[in-house]
């Protein structure tokens, strides 16, 4: 499905010229996003809780940092996949 680039791409452009110049860096950025993309969706696959974890007395708050982590790796992949889905 192709969906619209994210605009957290163009942070810090500040005119339609600078946009139309980092859209094409970020579209022919293809490739590496691409694996970018797949190293953090496996990254985020290893983050979840263990039976042991549960043994650790403050294991509360180590889950609600684990879930923080999951939660930025999640606007990563999607921001990356909006580059990579996008209407070229």
């Amino acid at each position: 499905m192709k969906v619209p680039m994210g605009v957290e791409w163009y942070f810090g452009c500040s005119n339609e010229s600078d946009r139309e110049k980092r859209r094409d860096v970020v579209l022919s950025s293809y490739s590496i996003l691409k694996v970018l993309k797949e190293y953090l969706e496996n990254k985020k696959q290893t983050l979840s809780m263990r039976e042991e974890d549960y043994d650790v007395a403050a294991w509360a708050y180590l889950q609600a940092h684990r879930n923080g982590r999951i939660d930025e790796l999640d606007r990563l992949i999607k921001l990356i996949g909006s580059a990579i889905d996008h209407d070229r």
